[in-house]
């Protein structure tokens, strides 16, 4: 089955992937209330500063993004914010792939697709591809889509519990995190896997509503920034980044 395919109902059937209720709003309180340093963003220098360029002289961009195409949406919007937020990661830890392909299969169930980008473990000099992934972004291109947010969503978690099942072979358990944008709206999303007794779930957060790219960007770098800097603590902690 590709992640096109996949529904909600779905994955909570066949993935043990616990949702929550469409009005639970706990991860969008969590975003807004984070208190992430982002001081360093202004002045921003090296990458960033081209990233900054391409937003604060044409800030009139942001609010079109709903009329791009998937390429416009990517190098006018999205790559500059994910540059200025991923500032201060160091550059040894974590590297990003574009088009990530993904796949699972076990006696149940078979997933694949592809990702419109991934983070995670720099990759060596001998390949494109990234180890470990844990933060998962997708990109639908124009406001219009007839693709729903619950539709995009349930993308977005099938991927991250493919992601999880793939680093979890590698003896990593840790949580995933997910970044759904279509046309100005981020949606933020993580995936959090516990065993108790033998059973094995996954707890999914999202917030539906999203945050809009004119009206609340500093919250969106804000949660970026946080959980680029969960990453790294996560590759710090579980993986030697000189190897």
């Amino acid at each position: 089955m590709n992640l096109s395919e996949l529904t909600l109902f779905f994955l909570e059937d066949h993935c043990e992937i616990v949702m929550p209720r469409l009005g639970d709003a706990s991860l969008r309180r969590k975003l807004k209330a984070l208190d992430s340093n982002i001081s360093d963003i202004y002045p921003p220098s090296g990458s960033g500063l081209r990233a900054w360029e391409i937003i604060d002289l044409n800030p009139d961009w942001l609010g079109f993004s709903g009329e791009y195409n998937e390429v416009q949406l990517k190098e006018n919007i999205i790559l500059p914010i994910l540059t200025l937020a991923r500032q201060g990661v160091r550059p040894f830890v974590m590297g990003k792939c574009p088009e990530y392909p993904i796949d699972y299969k076990d006696k149940k169930i078979q997933l694949e697709g592809i990702a419109d980008m991934v983070y995670g473990k720099a990759p060596s000099s001998y390949t494109r591809y990234i180890d470990f992934p844990l933060l998962c972004v997708h990109v639908y291109k124009r406001g219009a889509n007839p693709v729903t947010v619950s539709q995009a969503m349930a993308q977005l978690l099938g991927a991250l519990w493919i992601i999880s099942q793939k680093n979890l072979e590698r003896g990593c358990e840790s949580e995933v995190y997910g970044v759904m944008i279509k046309g100005q709206i981020w949606h933020f999303t993580e995936l959090h896997r516990s065993e108790s007794k033998g059973v094995v779930q996954y707890h999914a957060c999202f917030d539906f509503g999203g945050f809009g790219i004119e009206s609340e960007l500093e919250v969106i770098l804000k949660s970026l920034r946080h959980y680029f800097f969960q990453i790294q603590q996560i590759l710090e902690r579980e993986m030697d980044p000189y190897a």
